[in-house]
């Protein structure tokens, strides 16, 4: 659920964010693969402040046929490669009721009635410094054109420049820099581009967080531009998408994601360690049952010390601890699937055996252990007709303990053991048993009179059946340690 609001109000962000402010104005170039948005005043519909055309590969277009290259708060550069027919006149095309040549621009002029600015460029230096085509229409020479950077215009002045006489207009180059820089300041020079200053017709309507700048042609206001104030970032204009905090919020919202994501996650941690709480506690039959955590247990134990270790079994390995000030036995269990299983399979049960009791214990021990082992298998059947039923497990476990009986005097005489079949449930374990009664060994009573009083066994199997230690317990290692 709150995975769900949260991504709703990302979404509902990011939309008011990027909605275009004017429903008559498409800002994105519809078509193309690209699919780039372009801030007010600019659009790609009759309802656009500024006009622009998109190509089906994404590529802007202004005034018909001219390929911009960038988009910004105060001007537009566009792309002017060089061509030896093309007319002067379609200057005039780059002076509009929206946008003008600014003064940053050095036109390249062919065909020229006088010299401008005394500046004259041999066709020969441009065409081979950067691969221009030769043109036989500029007499082996061009006219370069730029108004004097001490004149504080901003856009350039074409009455004068028409006074020239020029027919061809062979490119242009852009200079970036201002007419405050010094003259130890480098410049960037664009060529085959060319620079124009745009604007909004009519009065001032800016955002409360932006500044409205008049723009003006020979002396003459024709519109103006918003610029937000330090801060805040958009397009500035009361009717576009107005101005917002930039960076601020930007991180303000990363932020804000990144706190409820992370309490998210801290949410689901501790919901998942209560949950196994919970499991510990249902398991043992009480609810205050205490939970320790992997990194107690480590201090407990001195980091699993092997100096507290106190054996070593086929399931993990115990250690000597001490929690809450008392001795504990603390047993890292070593993960090993069902390795026993496979084991007691094909036969090997010898390998999960503690070495304590296959060395130290008796033969009878051992072999118990086997026939223990093998009933188990036989009750994880995958099949139920192959699981022994639990009354034959019961005879089975009694046979393997009374059998210890035989081990325990030498003089035992075998043949004297008989075998007596019989059913507690007149008959009906064997007719579900397929025909297996219960097998139980009796043993003649004279054959139990002579033992030893410390290997003494029970007289009968409802006699408590009392075994020595075979190995030391957790206790007995725990109080040689503490």
């Amino acid at each position: 659920m709150i995975l769900n609001l949260l991504r709703f109000f990302v979404i509902l962000v990011i939309t008011s964010l990027s909605a275009p402010a004017d429903a008559n104005c498409n800002r994105v170039c519809k078509g193309s693969s690209r699919e780039i948005p372009v801030r007010y005043p600019f659009g790609f519909s009759d309802g656009c402040e500024i006009r622009l055309n998109c190509s089906d590969t994404g590529i802007f277009i202004i005034g018909g046929k001219y390929q911009v290259l960038d988009l910004t708060s105060d001007y537009i550069l566009i792309k002017l490669p060089a061509k030896c027919d093309r007319a002067f006149k379609d200057i005039r095309q780059l002076r509009t009721n929206n946008y003008a040549l600014t003064w940053r621009n050095g036109l390249l002029l062919g065909n020229c009635s006088s010299t401008l600015n005394d500046c004259v460029v041999s066709t020969s230096i441009i065409e081979g410094h950067f691969n221009l085509p030769s043109c036989e229409s500029t007499n082996g020479s061009l006219n370069c054109y730029s108004d004097d950077t001490r004149d504080p215009v901003e856009f350039m002045n074409l009455i004068r420049l028409e006074m020239a006489g020029c027919r061809v207009l062979y490119s242009s180059i852009t200079f970036d820099f201002d007419r405050n820089t010094t003259q130890n300041s480098s410049v960037s020079m664009g060529f085959q581009s060319m620079e124009l200053g745009w604007w909004v017709e009519g009065d001032c309507y800016c955002h409360q967080k932006a500044v409205c700048k008049n723009v003006s042609i020979d002396d003459a206001r024709v519109g103006y531009r918003c610029h937000c104030i330090e801060g805040y970032d958009g397009d500035g204009f009361g009717d576009g998408d107005g101005c917002r905090r930039g960076v601020v919020a930007g991180a303000s919202l990363v932020s804000i994601i990144a706190l409820i994501c992370y309490c998210i996650r801290k949410r689901t941690i501790f919901r998942n360690q209560m949950s196994a709480k919970r499991l510990v506690s249902e398991a043992t039959g009480s609810f205050n049952v205490p939970f320790y955590s992997h990194k107690e247990i480590e201090r407990a134990t001195n980091g699993f010390s092997e100096k507290l270790r106190l054996g070593v079994g086929a399931y993990g390995t115990v250690y000597a601890g001490k929690l809450n000030n008392e001795g504990v036995a603390i047993k890292k269990i070593r993960h090993i699937d069902s390795y026993g299983m496979d084991q007691i399979g094909k036969g090997r049960v010898d390998e999960i055996i503690d070495p304590f009791l296959e060395a130290n214990g008796e033969t009878w021990t051992v072999s118990s252990i086997h026939k223990v082992a093998e009933l188990a298998f036989r009750c994880l059947a995958f099949h139920g007709d192959m699981r022994p039923s639990m009354m034959e497990v019961a005879e089975e476990l009694e046979q393997i303990r009374v059998s210890g009986w035989a081990g325990t005097d030498d003089s035992i005489n075998i043949a004297s053991l008989s075998v007596a079949s019989s059913s507690p449930y007149n008959g009906s374990e064997n007719a579900k048993g397929g025909g297996l009664g219960s097998q139980r060994l009796v043993i003649p009573s004279n054959c139990l009179s002579k033992t030893n009083e410390k290997d003494r066994s029970p007289d009968s199997v409802q006699e408590a059946w009392l075994s020595e230690q075979n190995s030391p317990s957790a206790n007995s290692l725990l109080n040689n340690i503490f």
